[in-house]
């Protein structure tokens, strides 16, 4: 996707390997991409929202020593929790609660 005119795009991609963990898989290699984009993504089979830009809350409080379980199996850090309020193009707003 490409960044509003005048902006620039914040993206950045990161390749890890791991060639001997015996699982007879290892000329496999695991790549993570990581981009720091504003778009929101549906997922509809998620039971959790997660937003990384603080901007976007129009509540929010620190919370610190939870994490969130992603679909890899991996842990999150939780930084804080709030309300999102999502503004659609055609004018609706939904509010996303517990962020």
């Amino acid at each position: 996707m490409k960044a509003p005119a005048g902006q620039t795009s914040k993206s950045a991609n990161v390749t890890i390997g791991n060639t001997g963990d015996g699982s007879g898989y290892g000329n496999l290699r695991t790549v993570f991409s990581v981009n720091q984009s504003t778009n929101w993504w549906v997922d509809t089979g998620a039971n959790v929202h997660v937003c990384a830009d603080i901007s976007l809350f129009s509540s929010y409080q620190v919370a610190r020593g939870s994490t969130v379980l992603m679909g890899n199996g991996s842990h999150a850090s939780v930084h804080g929790v709030g309300t999102v309020d999502l503004k659609f193009t055609s004018g609706k707003i939904v509010q996303l609660k517990n962020v």
